[in-house]
């Protein structure tokens, strides 16, 4: 295995890749470079969920709590969030979420309010995760 699992009483939550630090549920921030993976199982270890939850059909959802079934995309991809949420929160019986991975450019803002208008009408819970640190590179 590649890290240190983090387990419940009942389930592996999610394999931890080698330096990420777990003291409790607290885990190191992945960076802004690090890919769509290694933010759904830093975000699902925050919220209590499963990470790479396989579903029925054999698609994974990236974040599944005992609320939600959540699609974790770089906002860029905004579109593709939309009907992967729908289909997990189908298969999962739980209610669709898109947590949308933001890197701090300006254009970015576009993207997430075309999403957010999508989701209101669709009935998707939506929340923005900012990957930079703000204090280290203020505008």
């Amino acid at each position: 295995m590649n890290g240190d699992q983090f387990t419940t009483e009942r389930q592996t939550i999610c394999t931890l890749p080698r330096g990420w630090n777990v003291t409790g549920l607290s885990l190191s921030t992945p960076l802004p470079s690090d890919n769509e993976p290694a933010w759904s199982k830093y975000l699902a270890a925050k919220l209590g969920g499963v990470a790479e939850y396989r579903t029925i059909d054999n698609s994974r959802c990236d974040v599944l709590t005992d609320d939600y079934a959540i699609e974790v995309e770089w906002v860029k991809k905004w579109k593709e969030s939309i009907g992967q949420s729908l289909l997990y929160a189908e298969l999962t019986g739980r209610r669709p979420k898109v947590i949308l991975l933001l890197r701090g450019h300006d254009h970015e803002r576009l993207y997430v309010d075309r999403c957010r208008m999508v989701c209101c009408r669709a009935g998707i819970t939506l929340e923005t995760v900012s990957t930079v640190d703000r204090s280290e590179n203020p505008s």
